[in-house]
């Protein structure tokens, strides 16, 4: 594109990706979502709404009139990055080139590093996180509404590309929809290279139940290691899923976090009480004691009396990657 700049890699660059966001003090919150939204509104950045191979920290620099300034920390794509070496002429060269000028002026480009925009495919090497992305009030977590409103508004994918694209922003609100991985199994079925791309009757009914469970309002409550804790298993054919919930104060079970995955042909193949071995919520359960709810009957003993060396070496396996404290017991499967 004309007038862009076109960033150059290196050959063999090594692509970064940073996956959490660095700490902004809560003080500042409200001006940086303020500056954003003002960056998005003049177009000097626009939202990423898939997948990207590059995305570096966001920093953010109080300034003297209390707003902030967005800087991006792109210390690791600098050195992947191709250098172009323009230096600057000397100041006393350049004064002697003024022999004869009877007129000076003096210019400042306002915000002068916004003056030359990326091209399209440089744009997304400069990707950046940011610390927004849920919304909290007194009754739980939100998913953000924006990212519901882009995956409402979009359209039919017509290509792998385009369903990749959908996927990638489906997954930033994975965590709010139960058995995800079963409900969008015929979508991602379609990115496998051996499938040719198709959006028949699955296809479609995959995409409008996503959208209807993400238009009602899902909401998770804040996790409390003080409260007791259930983690309800299941497995199918093709997928995993998880729920952990907690016992409010009312007797009521709110959803902590909703986790599923999808079983690769290999894994498929398993036997179904080696399904069931999920370490999704790990970081939940650690240090406390928990129940496990599952609708598999044979896990009962398998995971509560027998010992370790009368299990098959893939159940040994995941039995030792479960040393949590628990208690599992077997709820009749609907």
């Amino acid at each position: 594109m004309k007038g862009c700049y076109s960033i150059k890699l290196k050959p063999g660059a090594i692509s970064f990706a940073i996956t959490s966001t660095r700490r902004v003090p809560i003080p500042l919150l409200k001006q940086t979502k303020a500056e954003l939204e003002r960056m998005v509104e003049e177009k000097v950045i626009t939202p990423v709404l898939k997948p990207t191979e590059w995305c570096a920290p966001v920093v953010i620099v109080p300034k003297s009139d209390g707003n902030v300034r967005i800087c991006v920390d792109l210390i690791e794509l600098n050195k992947n990055v191709m250098r172009e070496l323009n230096p600057l002429p000397k100041a006393e060269y350049s004064l002697n080139l003024l022999t004869g000028a009877k007129m000076f002026s003096k210019l400042d480009a306002n915000s002068g590093f916004w003056q030359i925009p990326l091209d399209k495919k440089s744009s997304y090497l400069a990707t950046f996180i940011t610390p927004f992305g849920h919304l909290i009030d007194g009754q739980g977590i939100h998913p953000d509404t924006d990212k519901i409103s882009a995956i409402e508004n979009y359209q039919q994918p017509t290509n792998k590309k385009e369903l990749k694209q959908l996927l990638g922003m489906a997954n930033c609100l994975a965590k709010f929809v139960p058995n995800y991985s079963d409900i969008l199994f015929p979508l991602i079925s379609m990115l496998s290279n051996k499938v040719t791309f198709v959006w028949e009757a699955p296809q479609e009914a995959a995409f409008q139940k996503m959208k209807k469970i993400l238009s009602s309002d899902p909401v998770l409550m804040i996790f409390d290691p003080g409260k007791v804790t259930t983690v309800t298993t299941d497995a199918s054919s093709y997928g995993l899923g998880a729920t952990i919930c907690q016992k409010q104060a009312d007797a009521r079970g709110s959803v902590i976090a909703y986790a599923s995955s999808i079983l690769t042909p290999m894994e498929s193949r398993y036997a179904q009480i080696e399904k069931e071995g999920s370490e999704k919520f790990r970081d939940y359960l650690t240090g406390m004691h928990f129940k496990i709810e599952t609708d598999h009957k044979l896990l009962i003993p398998i995971f509560s009396k027998k010992n370790l060396d009368d299990l098959s070496p893939r159940l040994q396996r995941i039995k030792l990657q479960m040393m949590f404290s628990y208690t599992i017991v077997h709820i009749p499967g609907k």
